[in-house]
């Protein structure tokens, strides 16, 4: 009873069109094939095997993974003759959670290539196939909307992609919409496993396993980087939008610790290397009002889909390219009765700081008289007024929206290591000159808090247009500046 009330909501909430064939194709590798550069993959035959991935994929997450594919596929079906299998391939592998392109298929005994298609690779453990499924479903969908293409980037973080931290464009990018397809399941999960897991609705207290229940509910949601709590609340509050609270020498505080200093808004080029931010921006695209419709919902999907097409294969995309500037651009342009209110989320998630050197002033203002209850300066009026003209001077010209924005100019600290023991991570301290937070700078040997304070103002007045530019305005001392590793 309780099985088949689970599938029902399931089904409900994908709400797949009409004769949509099966959702996936479960897939292994096949090591006697010939070599070849492209990986050799065969269907799943084994009976007992296949239902007990069917029976891992019919939860809530699979299904919304299911209907992301789908949608992705619809967008780009005038070109998908011999591009890719319609069903989401799984590959079953040991050991992974990721997302690759470009495989051979064994089909009744015939080889079939398919070089730029997508598929999700995935361990044969329960516990991979629902959010972890979801979330490289996100990143198969961009592939497939990119027609295979790899994404240009810098790799400036020392540690893998995380909610919380700054990253690089592309990064924060892909992951950001990635984790945006989990903050609407998380939101709108009806299963009561999804709502213990993300709407904190039971309180579990005592010794009940090695780290479950209320002692462990932060450190838990870090040790394991899942990051579940990040990816639901504070992604749906838009809390990345503001600084780390963290200010003290510490590169993974500063980058996981989910504390904000409200008061104080992250910076144009902060904002589009935060996969937090960007996931903020298409949840409020794709959930903005009341709670839509299984039907509404992925009719916006789709849109944002069509937009995300339109940019990943512009001949424009650059490592440095403003992706979430340019998905939002081609949104409004898809929507066009409705691109005052494509604008207005991203002007009221970054509060103008996008388009207006004065936003973040306003706002600290703001929030602190909200803080003291000083209702004689809480400047509501002002703020109106402000974001009236923000939307107004970015409908006249939506290219305003990157008048704030530097080039990413990456650099190392080789004297300082950032390790990650659980997942085998150990690298060099790595930041944006543009975007590294104050803790983050802190963490570079002798650095003294009168040149942080040179570094921030300077960039505050404007980017640094390259190191160059770098150099002269901050003036570090000389045993500082020999410590950062410039990238070229």
């Amino acid at each position: 009873m309780r099985y088949a009330a689970l599938v029902t909501l399931a089904v409900a909430l994908a709400a797949p069109a009409a004769g949509q064939s099966a959702r996936f194709l479960f897939v292994e590798p096949d090591p006697s094939a010939a070599a070849d550069p492209l990986p050799a993959l065969r269907p799943v035959t084994d009976p007992a095997r296949q239902e007990r991935l069917r029976r891992w994929t019919t939860n809530e997450a699979a299904s919304v993974a299911a209907e992301a594919y789908h949608q992705a596929r619809l967008v780009v079906a005038g070109q998908l003759v011999g591009h890719a299998p319609e069903p989401l391939v799984v590959a079953v592998m040991d050991g992974e959670a990721s997302t690759d392109q470009g495989f051979r298929l064994l089909d009744q005994g015939t080889w079939r290539r398919f070089p730029l298609a997508p598929y999700v690779r995935l361990s044969e453990e329960e516990s991979r196939w629902d959010t972890v499924l979801l979330h490289e479903a996100g990143h198969a969908c961009l592939m497939l909307l990119a027609s295979g293409r790899d994404l240009p980037g810098h790799r400036i973080a020392s540690i893998p992609h995380a909610t919380a931290a700054l990253t690089d464009r592309t990064t924060a990018f892909s992951e950001g919409f990635a984790t945006a397809l989990e903050t609407v399941l998380a939101q709108r999960a009806a299963a009561p496993a999804w709502r213990a897991r993300y709407h904190h609705d039971e309180l579990r207290f005592g010794v009940i396993a090695r780290m479950l229940g209320e002692y462990f509910r932060p450190s838990g949601d870090l040790v394991g980087f899942s990051q579940s709590l990040a990816r639901h609340q504070e992604v749906r509050d838009n809390r990345f939008a503001f600084v780390s609270a963290h200010t003290g020498p510490d590169y993974l505080r500063t980058q996981l610790d989910p504390a904000r200093d409200l008061a104080t808004l992250r910076d144009p080029n902060q904002l589009l290397q935060s996969e937090g931010f960007v996931a903020s921006v298409f949840y409020g695209l794709l959930m903005r009002g009341p709670s839509p419709p299984a039907e509404e919902l992925y009719a916006r999907l789709g849109k944002v889909m069509r937009a995300l097409r339109e940019v990943l294969t512009a001949d424009t995309v650059r490592a440095d390219t403003p992706l979430l500037l340019e998905a939002v651009r081609a949104h409004a342009r898809l929507v066009a009765a409705g691109r005052g209110e494509t604008f207005s989320i991203l002007l009221d998630l970054s509060r103008g700081v996008l388009v207006d050197a004065e936003a973040a002033a306003l706002w600290q203002r703001h929030y602190l008289a909200a803080l003291r209850q000083d209702l004689d300066r809480l400047e509501v009026d002002a703020i109106n007024a402000a974001r009236r003209r923000w939307l107004e001077a970015t409908l006249a010209n939506p290219e305003i929206l990157s008048i704030r924005l530097g080039p990413q100019l990456g650099c190392t600290v080789p004297a300082v290591t950032v390790s990650l023991p659980g997942m085998g991570v150990q690298a060099p301290l790595g930041f944006d000159l543009n975007t590294a937070e104050v803790g983050v700078l802190r963490c570079v040997p002798g650095m003294s808090d009168a040149e942080v304070g040179r570094w921030l103002a300077a960039r505050q007045q404007a980017p640094f247009a390259s190191f160059d530019d770098f150099r002269a305005r901050v003036a570090l001392r000389p045993v500082v500046l020999s410590g950062l590793e410039l990238q070229k």
